[in-house]
């Protein structure tokens, strides 16, 4: 592994957020050198200004702008194959990387067989948002899923919010993947390298506080789903196993009426939620049309 890593950025229209990302890395001590190399593609705000005024301060920020509007997919494969680095840590332009989350993720790398390694997502979200109990025990239920995957050597779909990649174990992925992060982790998955989970790497995630924008992110990631079962013949959890495995035992923990009949109103938003998704498909819509951003968790 060289002295270095790339700490990569995919965006699109993220004037609101760039310039804290960046500014969080920067600030994070990591003690190894790095890079950081944002791809962007079809801004039509100031992200592109914004991250080129930074580079003017800092030697360690790289720019590709794309003209053309692509998918995150598309952004990933340019991104692996302009990084410096060996290990790429790829995170998101929207969310906020905890202090040695990275050193702790890019440590594993010391084993030559691990090939990609997963942070922790931990929602940062109001006790008074009607989405707080999902939320919460959606992302529990989602950490203790990928302990006792990772246990059974079954884990490969990592968060995309806070990830690493050995540039080596890399397969490019279609551009028109609608969950990168499932793709990428089960191609690398299934060449045998060692995919693992790094709990204590945690990145603070503002989730949809919108109906609207729940839907549309629970929407696009079954979409997502659908489509890895029938390239791949596998999917990171069915509606069955959400169902029985999620939503069953989490409703279980609630512990007021009041919670008990927002959780079911935010459930029934839930499978409004899969049956929409379905319907996208149906409808044979391109990643860029089921890949709205999600205003809401900027």
């Amino acid at each position: 592994m060289r002295n270095l890593i790339t700490i990569g950025i995919p965006a699109y229209n993220e004037e609101k957020n760039i310039r804290n990302c960046i500014e969080n890395i920067l600030g994070l001590d990591l003690k190894i050198p790095f890079e950081i190399l944002v791809i962007t593609s079809g801004c039509t705000d100031r992200t592109n200004e914004i991250v080129e005024n930074l580079m003017e301060k800092n030697n360690e920020v790289r720019l590709i702008k794309l003209k053309k509007l692509n998918t995150k997919s598309a952004k990933m494969n340019i991104l692996l194959k302009n990084a410096k680095g060996d290990i790429v840590v790829q995170t998101d332009a929207d969310v906020l990387i905890q202090k040695e989350a990275i050193q702790k993720i890019v440590k594993h790398f010391q084993d030559p067989k691990v090939g990609l390694v997963s942070g922790r997502p931990v929602p940062v979200i109001s006790v008074k948002s009607k989405f707080y109990d999902w939320v919460q025990m959606s992302y529990d239920f989602m950490h203790q899923r990928r302990i006792e995957e990772e246990k059974q050597q079954k884990f490969w779909h990592v968060s995309g919010y806070l990830c690493a990649i050995r540039k080596s174990a890399w397969t490019p992925i279609p551009d028109d993947s609608i969950i990168d992060d499932a793709v990428f982790g089960l191609l690398i998955w299934k060449e045998n390298w060692r995919v693992e989970y790094e709990p204590t790497a945690k990145v603070a995630v503002k989730p949809p506080m919108s109906t609207k924008d729940f839907i549309k992110q629970r929407a696009r990631n079954r979409a997502g789903f659908a489509q890895i079962r029938k390239r791949y013949g596998l999917q990171p959890r069915t509606v069955s196993e959400e169902f029985s495995s999620y939503f069953l035992k989490s409703i279980k923990r609630l512990d007021s009426t009041q919670k008990f009949g927002n959780f079911l109103l935010i459930g029934s938003v839930y499978l409004y939620s899969w049956i929409y998704s379905y319907w996208q498909l149906f409808r044979k819509l391109n990643p860029l049309e089921i890949w709205k951003p999600i205003k809401s968790s900027k």
